[in-house]
């Protein structure tokens, strides 16, 4: 299959399994119910494909030429990126108790925060750089695990390291974790109830569709050029406005829930621009874009953009979300949802360039090995999979603490989400203390188990 056939094909199956979730949310209210059945039909595909693929000449047989990859160094530049963006998804998971909307467990903020605002412009800042950065980065390696392998085993040996941790986490340990967070909060007027839920373990499922659909594209690709800055923000603002398109599209349907489970509600990070990230690995790794930094001519303008692209973002959460600020009405008005939503169009661009700043400081800042980058580096995916459970035991434990030092009084009604405000300080606070105590915990039991025999395979 042609790259560009290939492109095409996945945008247009993704926009018509868009449309029968807005048609589900339209006519059923089923929005959210068709939306996650995207995940076990997504898996089918990628089971299909693994085990059978080679059989119905769905995939290039192994004997075909494939690309060709020369051994090279280890590039400790990019351990340190996996170690350093895993730490940076544990802090944002740590955020969301505090504005209302953790996985497991939550506190109530006021509907005008410092804290939210801070939070958000955090999270809108961040998101966009974190999650197709890891994307690019498995792009980038599945391009040699592919030419080494053959499309049967490569896929076969990506689908026994992530499927089994995937479906483990789907089925029993997600849905363990929110039971721990009802049996924590005891809401006096809620129940758990048991749902497959993907919580973070949604990025595994999605990297196993975008490596089966990379096994059926055509190789060698073509040769290209990196692109240059006004390229590249025209091609980012393209994406960006088809994710704006599929995110209207799911919350018009009330999928909450993302789609497969991969959260699409925006401001940025979201869909369509962590496909770009894959695909931007894929080119990386077969036209040997990373053999040296990105060229001035790129990172400077890209500099210039990011920059300003915060200072608006900033402006625009704390302009309307911090308490006294003079667009509180605007907040509380129907006018803010869609500009929240219409952030996704400059966050694009914002999503390319600060990946290529980011590229461009590990690079040149970050490519070298100790003892302690290679333990956080070994242990980022046992991270990766068992931070949620520190974040969830940590703000409990903040719970605690808040009530014994101020006598506050944490209640939950009918849910895990605390049913009274907390203050701004107390928020700040609880965010602080769960994201250190949970990227340290994390990281000392994911470093750990990375060294036990036969875990050190899977993890």
């Amino acid at each position: 299959m042609r790259p560009l056939s290939a492109l095409l094909i996945f945008t247009l199956l993704t926009f018509a399994l868009l449309a029968a979730i807005l048609a589900s949310g339209i006519l059923m209210g089923a929005g959210n119910a068709a939306a996650w059945g995207v995940a076990p039909l997504s898996m089918v595909f990628v089971i299909g494909l693994t085990f059978f693929g080679e059989r119905a000449c769905f995939a290039r047989p192994a004997s075909e030429p494939l690309t060709s990859v020369a051994t090279k160094p280890r590039l400790h530049w990019l351990d340190n990126a996996k170690a350093t963006l895993i730490t940076m998804v544990v802090v944002g998971h740590s955020a969301m108790p505090f504005i209302g909307q953790g996985a497991f467990l939550s506190l109530k903020p006021a509907p005008l925060s410092w804290y939210t605002a801070t939070a958000l412009t955090g999270t809108a800042l961040l998101k966009p750089l974190v999650v197709p950065l890891f994307f690019f980065i498995s792009g980038y390696f599945s391009v040699s695990g592919l030419a080494r392998k053959g499309p049967g085993a490569f896929l076969r040996d990506s689908f026994w390291r992530l499927g089994p941790a995937y479906f483990l986490f789907w089925l029993v340990v997600n849905p363990l974790n929110s039971l721990l967070g009802f049996a924590l909060a005891s809401p006096s007027d809620g129940a758990f109830s048991y749902f497959p839920d993907s919580a973070a373990t949604w990025f595994l499922s999605w990297l196993l569709v975008f490596q089966s659909i990379w096994s059926l594209v055509d190789r060698p690709l073509p040769p290209i050029e990196p692109p240059s800055f006004g390229r590249l923000v025209l091609l980012s603002l393209g994406v960006a406005a088809v994710q704006l398109v599929a995110s209207l599209m799911c919350a018009l349907a009330g999928a909450t829930l993302g789609f497969g489970s991969m959260p699409m509600a925006g401001p940025g990070g979201d869909g369509f621009l962590n496909a770009l990230g894959f695909v931007g690995g894929l080119l990386a790794k077969c036209h040997d874009w990373l053999a040296r930094p990105p060229p001035l001519s790129l990172v400077r303008p890209a500099r210039w953009y990011v920059g300003v692209c915060a200072v608006f973002v900033a402006l625009f959460f704390f302009l309307t979300l911090a308490p006294g600020a003079p667009g509180n009405g605007f907040a509380g008005s129907g006018g803010f949802t869609p500009c929240f939503f219409a952030l996704q169009l400059p966050l694009g661009p914002y999503c390319a360039c600060a990946l290529v700043l980011a590229l461009d400081v590990f690079q040149r800042r970050a490519n070298f090995e100790t003892r302690l980058t290679k333990f956080l580096a070994g242990g980022a995916f046992g991270v990766y999979l068992l931070q949620y459970w520190a974040v969830t035991g940590f703000t409990y434990v903040y719970v605690l603490l808040l009530e014994q030092a101020s006598d506050a009084d944490i209640v939950f009604v009918n849910s895990t989400t605390s049913s009274s405000p907390v203050s701004d300080g107390e928020l700040f606070g609880g965010f602080f203390f769960v994201a250190a105590c949970s990227v340290i915990a994390s990281f000392l039991v994911g470093g750990a188990l990375k060294l036990v025999p036969g875990l050190s395979r899977v993890l």
